[in-house]
C-alpha cells in the first residue's frame, strides 16, 4: 500500500463524479485485498473521512461495492459504518448484519426507526448487546423475535425475558422459540425458572409445565407449526395476528414501559406483580393499594417504584377497579403526581 496515501490525496482533489466513483472502487479493492493487515490507522481514517465527504456523489454500484467488500472488516471507521446504515436497505444490510465497527447507537436507531427488514439484519449479528436486543423486541415483529431467540449471540436483559413471555402468551411461534432457547441456553433457562418460582403471572401455562417436567423440546416442536397463524387463542378469545401483536410502550423494555403496556392491556394481575417485584412487595398488597380510593397512597406507591407521569395517566385512564375519573380530575392528579416526582431517573428491571 505504498502508493495508497497518494491515491487518497488524489481522491480528495477530484471533482468529477464519475472519476471519483472509479477511484473509490479501486481503493475499495485495495482495502479489501488483505483483511488481516489492512490499511494503517492513518490510511483508514483518511479514506473513511474522504468517502464520507463524497458518498452522495458516488454511483449506486460503487456504494454497493463499498459495503459488500468492507462491511465485515474493520478497515473503515465507525463514523463511516454508522453513516452507511442510513443508506437504502440493499446497501445498509451488510453493515447492519456484519460490521464489527458499527456502533450500538446506529444499531439502536435502525432498530427503532427503520423497517422490519433492517431489524431482521441486526437480529442475525454475531455480536448483539442486551440494549439492542431490547429495542428489537420492543418493536414486536414476530420474525425478528424468532431470529433473536435462535441467535446464540443475542443477550437478553431481565426486561427482555419478561417481554418475550408477554409475546409467548399470545403467539405459539414465539412460545416455540422461547422453549427452544431455554432448551439450549442455560442462563436463559435459569432466568425463566426464577420468574416461574416467584409466581410471574405472565408465564404461559404450557411453558411453565414444560420447564417443570423437562419437556421443553416437545413444546418447541408442538408449537413450531408451519407458516403463520391467521388467528390466535388468547385467554379464551380468538384474536387476529394483528390484534395479538404487542408493541411495548415507548419502544424500550424498561420497567416503566412494560408496566404501561400491561396497564393499557388491562392486565391488572401482571401489572401488580411487576410493581411488587420492583418494590419487593407482595403482588396482592400492590393490587389492593391500586384498587383503593386513596389517591395519595397510590401516588406514593407509583412514585417509589419509578413510574412516569405518562404511565400514571394510563393507570387513571384505565379506570382501574372501576374508578372512573373525569378528564378534569385526571389532569389534576397527573399535575400533582408530576410535582411530587423526584428528578427523572431511568429504572431498570
Amino acid at each position: 500500500m505504498s502508493t495508497l496515501r497518494h491515491r487518497l490525496e488524489s481522491l480528495a482533489r477530484l471533482r468529477d463524479k464519475t472519476a471519483t466513483s472509479r477511484l473509490v472502487r479501486e481503493l475499495v479493492t485495495e482495502f479489501a485485498k488483505d483483511r488481516n493487515a489492512g490499511p494503517s490507522p492513518l490510511e483508514r481514517e483518511l479514506f473513511s473521512r474522504i468517502v464520507l465527504l463524497v458518498l452522495d456523489d458516488l454511483d449506486k454500484a460503487t456504494r454497493f461495492e463499498l459495503v459488500v467488500r468492507l462491511a465485515k472488516t474493520s478497515h473503515i471507521t465507525s463514523e463511516l459504518a454508522d453513516r452507511l446504515t442510513l443508506e437504502e436497505f440493499e446497501q445498509s444490510e451488510p453493515v447492519l448484519q456484519h460490521s464489527p465497527v458499527v456502533t450500538d447507537a446506529a444499531l439502536l436507531n435502525a432498530a427503532r426507526f427503520a423497517s422490519d427488514a433492517h431489524r431482521n439484519a441486526i437480529a442475525r449479528r454475531t455480536a448483539l448487546s442486551a440494549k439492542v436486543c431490547d429495542a428489537l423486541i420492543a418493536r414486536s415483529c414476530q420474525e425478528t423475535i424468532l431470529l433473536l431467540l435462535a441467535n446464540p449471540f443475542a443477550r437478553f436483559s431481565n426486561g427482555a425475558v419478561i417481554a418475550l413471555l408477554i409475546h409467548a402468551g399470545s403467539n405459539r411461534h414465539v412460545l416455540s422459540g422461547v422453549a427452544a432457547r431455554a432448551l439450549l441456553d442455560a442462563p436463559y433457562r435459569a432466568a425463566l425458572k426464577k420468574l416461574l418460582e416467584v409466581g410471574c403471572p405472565l408465564f404461559p401455562a404450557r411453558l411453565g409445565h414444560a420447564l417443570e417436567q423437562g419437556s421443553l423440546e416437545q413444546l418447541a416442536e408442538q408449537c413450531a407449526g408451519t407458516g403463520p397463524e391467521d388467528t390466535i387463542d388468547h385467554e379464551g378469545v380468538r384474536l387476529s395476528r394483528h390484534e395479538a401483536s404487542i408493541e411495548v410502550a415507548n419502544g424500550d423494555l424498561l420497567f416503566d414501559s412494560l408496566l404501561q403496556t400491561l396497564i393499557r392491556q388491562g392486565r391488572r394481575e401482571a401489572a401488580s406483580w411487576l410493581m411488587g417485584r420492583q418494590l419487593a412487595l407482595p403482588a396482592a398488597t400492590v393490587e389492593r393499594t391500586l384498587s383503593s380510593n386513596a389517591d395519595g397512597t397510590v401516588i406514593k406507591l407509583m412514585r417509589d417504584s419509578g413510574v412516569s407521569a405518562r404511565t400514571y395517566r394510563a393507570f387513571l385512564e384505565a379506570s382501574w377497579a372501576g374508578h372512573h375519573r373525569s378528564a378534569r380530575s385526571i389532569v389534576s392528579l397527573v399535575h400533582r403526581y408530576r410535582s411530587e416526582l423526584p428528578k427523572r431517573q431511568i429504572v431498570y428491571l
